[in-house]
């Protein structure tokens, strides 16, 4: 099933999206949802959705939570004064190395410096190298901290809610077994991380913005923020298209926006992605802004890549698509490599994906290589990008590099998007149309990605 398939399929079904409010609450549960459904946590292994529990068994199993966990873990904070942060910033955990060697945040790396280290509180979603310091904060310390704290009586009756909410949405009969158990894992996920962030924030009164990637898989974090009248502005992560699930939501989307747990601005790298998420719901046009290209580009040395000549070629991948790309590239080699001289094949997975997944594939053919080269370093040294979609196929533009692309039956909405805008061209199963030409002009580059405009975060 492709994304635009799994739009049209969900919104035909759920014909009143009222169905998702919590009762006595301005939330609605749409994207949370969605959230259930499309990672399908059920798929990935057990789950435990404790908090729908009767409260009796919920109660005593947080109480034996409490005195296992390490609430005392490090990372808790920085060690400056609470009430002179202003600014916080969710880091994902996306890092590269410099030259040095020095781990660096690619969303964040270049916004950190404009704030004070007294004004800026900087939280990482996940464990990573970049932890130089002990005094650094990280969620899953401040989910052992917090989550297992025993509820006040405002907490459990939205928990109540919630489950009322469930309930309602299990009676009406239009998920199956599978997507039920996904939808009720994802309101006890999003309960859980609402109950840390709301706790957390507790003690940083003088917040009053909050900086991140990706609106969606973070419905706790946002309402938390919400409730605290911090506000919220999601940065661009990365490729956004009208197919996307969590962007460019239908028109019936706009009577509940306000309550479905959008950021409150999205400022986006260029004015064509503005132009795509403005056909969507839920952001209005002077909630878009454009920051530029905000992200790190470090310098890596020269020897960590194959050497350079006319005849490699970058095949960036996509999560979840693995086999796909694998299957791929060995059968482009296999039809190219008498075709073309010293063919090279340059493969950088997708940073949400295992590189063992790749190398282990690809070690019996020494003309295929498997790096985690920063793709602005791939693109200044090499001329051919080969993907499904990706945001680096608008990458390629900056640098002047042919884009190729070829069709996923799944993903066939997203490959015809690509092509409609003209900035690749299709290779064909059987590879009769591939040919490598490096005559490629884009003259809309500003569009796709301006210059970082510093001035919004003083704005």
């Amino acid at each position: 099933m492709t994304f635009s398939e799994f739009k049209k399929n969900f919104y035909a079904r759920v014909t009143h999206l009222e169905w998702l409010d919590v009762p006595g609450e301005n939330v609605n549960l749409l994207k949370v949802v969605l959230d259930g459904l499309k990672v399908d946590y059920v798929k990935r292994g057990k789950v435990r959705a404790y908090m729908h529990w009767p409260y009796l068994f919920f109660a005593i199993y947080r109480m034996m939570k409490r005195f296992t966990s390490r609430q005392n873990s490090g990372y808790l904070d920085d060690g400056s004064d609470s009430h002179k942060k202003t600014k916080i910033i969710i880091d994902n955990g996306r890092i590269v190395k410099d030259v040095y060697g020095n781990h660096k945040s690619v969303y964040f790396e270049n916004i950190k410096p404009l704030f004070s280290n007294e004004e800026l509180l900087v939280v990482n979603e996940k464990m990573s190298p970049n932890m130089e310091a002990s005094k650094q904060v990280h969620f899953y310390a401040l989910s052992e901290k917090f989550q297992w704290c025993k509820l006040s009586k405002e907490e459990n009756d939205f928990r109540k809610k919630l489950k009322t909410t469930y309930k309602k949405i299990k009676s009406i009969g239009l998920f199956n077994h599978h997507e039920l158990a996904n939808i009720k894992f994802a309101i006890h996920k999003f309960f859980v991380e609402y109950l840390v962030w709301k706790r957390f924030l507790c003690e940083y009164t003088n917040l009053d913005k909050a900086y991140f990637v990706c609106h969606y898989h973070k419905e706790g974090l946002i309402l938390a923020l919400k409730q605290a009248k911090i506000k919220c502005i999601e940065l661009q992560h990365g490729l956004i298209a009208a197919q996307d699930i969590f962007y460019v939501f239908p028109n019936a989307v706009r009577s509940i926006k306000d309550k479905s747990l959008f950021a409150d601005e999205l400022w986006v790298y260029g004015t064509y992605w503005k132009n795509v998420v403005v056909k969507g719901s839920e952001y209005d046009q002077d909630q878009i802004k454009v920051i530029g290209y905000y992200l790190y580009e470090p310098i890596v040395p020269e020897h960590s890549m194959p050497n350079a000549h006319d005849n490699v070629l970058v095949i960036t991948t996509q999560t979840t698509l693995h086999q796909f790309f694998i299957d791929f590239v060995i059968k482009l080699y296999e039809n190219q490599q008498s075709k073309i001289t010293n063919l090279t094949l340059v493969v950088k997975p997708h940073p949400a994906e295992q590189s063992e997944i790749y190398c282990k594939a690809f070690a019996p053919y020494s003309a295929i290589s498997v790096v985690n080269t920063p793709i602005n370093e791939l693109f200044t040294k090499y001329k051919y990008n080969i993907s499904v979609y990706s945001t680096t196929l608008f990458d390629a533009l900056r640098f002047g590099v042919k884009n190729y692309v070829f069709m996923v039956p799944q993903c066939s909405d997203y490959v015809n998007e690509i092509l409609a805008a003209n900035i690749a061209t299709l290779i064909d199963d059987d590879f009769s149309n591939f040919r490598l030409d490096h005559n490629t002009e884009c003259n809309a580059k500003d569009d796709y990605y301006a210059a970082f405009n510093e001035k919004l975060f003083l704005s």
